[in-house]
């Protein structure tokens, strides 16, 4: 076969630098891993080692076969035993949205317990399309041992020579499985790994092909031929036959050309049929259990609050909101229940905010999500939940659309050239005046008002920042009573933030950037309950996406 990427001695940097790891030199399977590595396949540790005879769990397995097919859509299904913190989280709602784990009857996938061998063959048979057969070539002194539901997968993958016994006759399929023999058996399956170049020729085996910028031409493959998501963007084919199946992990235009002796199964052509709660007049939508009712207390209708696995549902709309936080609104929201409530998590969803409540009264494990949503308020209130982990599925699968009653303020781009300025804000919370600069007066009426300036001072450069802080504090105080001062970084330089209360009342929050001999000047004036409630949370998202 021949190969081009890279020229070969960045080939022989990479494989004797990047992927040395520390504790595999004298392994049987140094090679596979090295190999392996380099496609960025499998991963080693901190500390430069790889540890190849340590046993994996099922959250392990899955993320390294999301890697190799490139997943990137994941299940809003309900998840009993994962939770939005976990570092798998993501990996497992991928591996269920393309179908290779599933969760038992109850939705439990288990992610920390260590995989089995037979688990590990069945996860990949489902991911990657193998054809299964009944008869058996390979007989092992305990296959009697093999699970029902896994006896197709293992029998194909010893028939195939995937997957090899032990010296003692034995398939050991309910043995724990190592990173060096998951890795082995992946090498097996594949016996080439296309990532970046143009590739041809003959291949007895199986391709994968994944990564950026992929040419394949005069090629025949004598096995299947896998296409992972993310590849059709630069994947260009031209003469290619192939004897297997074609499994595609994404629609790829023009793929009807390649010449395919077996079946052509699109893996990407899934629909989730989910368990969920959708309101489309006011554009919210999110996963729940089959047990658990969603009670609707704007709806008007007779309830039967004390039903158990039930979550009391509201939605508000007041204009008064839009100029309120969510803190304020949550204080109001949980006066009318008896229990007393403390911030547990605050959070986005999207570009809203949200708070999780805990009860602190100790009787019963009453919780409460409360989302702000420009001039919107949902509430959710849990009581006498017993499905695990509800609230922070629901949590971790929220969506907020446009409704009918509802639709979002986008967030706005200022961009001057001129200026060479540019940064984000809310749309119809800030006016924006640069009139000092360039005669854009805005007249509005924005709660908020930002006002820009940006002036050149020849001799900036020749004061400490020390120096260059004082006289900005003394030049801001002539506009009022100093409140607070904040020493910042923004994009990379020097910058000060002076809160003042002016003579009108009005609270104006100062901020200079210094670069080089250049003063730019963001004062944002709205009055002090304004500013207390939203001004400097969405003055921070302002701040924080400046560039230059």
């Amino acid at each position: 076969m021949k190969k081009i990427v890279i020229p070969m001695i960045l080939i022989l940097f990479l494989t004797s630098f990047s992927y040395a790891f520390t504790d595999t030199n004298r392994h049987w399977a140094k090679d596979t891993i090295d190999q392996y590595a380099s496609y960025g396949i499998v991963k080693g540790y901190e500390d430069g080692s790889f540890l190849p005879n340590k046993y994996m769990t099922r959250a392990e397995v899955v993320t390294i076969i999301n890697r190799m097919i490139g997943n990137t859509q994941e299940s809003s299904k309900y998840i009993p035993d994962v939770k939005r913190q976990n570092w798998y989280a993501s990996e497992i709602r991928k591996a269920i949205q393309s179908g290779f784990i599933q969760g038992d009857e109850k939705g439990y996938t288990r992610p920390n317990d260590l995989i089995t061998r037979e688990e590990a063959i069945v996860m990949l048979s489902r991911a990657f399309a193998i054809d299964e057969v009944d008869f058996t070539v390979y007989h092992f002194e305990d296959e009697n041992q093999i699970s029902k539901w896994a006896k197709k997968s293992v029998t194909t993958f010893a028939n195939y020579r995937y997957l090899s016994g032990y010296t003692d006759g034995t398939i050991r399929p309910k043995a724990n499985i190592k990173r060096a023999e998951f890795v082995t058996i992946l090498h097996r399956i594949f016996d080439e790994v296309w990532n970046s170049g143009v590739y041809s020729g003959d291949i007895s085996g199986s391709v994968l092909v994944m990564g950026k910028d992929v040419a394949m031409k005069d090629a025949t493959i004598y096995n299947n031929l896998v296409i992972a998501e993310g590849v059709k963007q630069t994947f260009a084919f031209k003469n290619i036959r192939v004897n297997g199946n074609l499994i595609l992990y994404e629609e790829i235009e023009g793929i009807d050309e390649i010449v395919v002796h077996g079946n052509i199964i699109e893996l990407y052509a899934k629909e989730e049929v989910l368990e969920k709660y959708e309101n489309q007049t006011y554009g919210i939508e999110f996963s729940i259990p089959k047990d658990v009712t969603v009670l609707e207390i704007f709806s008007g209708d007779e309830e039967d609050y004390t039903i158990p696995n039930s979550v009391i549902f509201n939605i508000e709309q007041d204009d008064s909101y839009y100029l309120q936080n969510i803190e304020t609104i949550a204080d109001r929201v949980v006066r009318k229940y008896d229990n007393i409530y403390t911030d547990a998590e605050k959070g986005t969803i999207g570009n809203h905010s949200y708070l999780l409540l805990d009860d602190l009264s100790g009787v019963v494990d009453n919780k409460c999500i409360i989302i702000k949503r420009d001039n919107t308020v949902y509430t959710l209130f849990f009581s006498n939940i017993s499905a695990d982990n509800l609230i922070d599925n629901i949590l971790g699968t929220i969506k907020l659309t446009d409704g009918e009653k509802i639709k979002d303020r986008n967030f706005a781009i200022y961009k001057n050239n001129t200026l060479n300025l540019r940064f984000s804000y809310r749309e119809g919370y800030f006016g924006i005046d640069d009139s000092y600069n360039t005669g854009n007066i805005y007249s509005g009426e924005a709660p908020l008002k930002l006002f820009i300036q940006v002036n050149i001072i020849t001799d900036m450069q020749k004061y400490t920042l020390a120096e260059k802080k004082m006289m900005l504090k003394a030049l801001t105080e002539k506009d009022g009573e100093l409140l607070d001062v904040k020493d910042l970084q923004v994009f990379y330089n020097d910058a000060f933030q002076f809160k003042i209360r002016r003579d009108d009342e009005k609270i104006q929050d100062s901020l200079y950037i210094v670069i080089g001999n250049n003063l730019y000047n963001l004062i944002l004036v709205a009055d002090e309950g304004v500013m207390k409630e939203i001004g400097e949370e969405y003055f921070e998202e302002v701040v924080n996406s400046i560039e230059f």
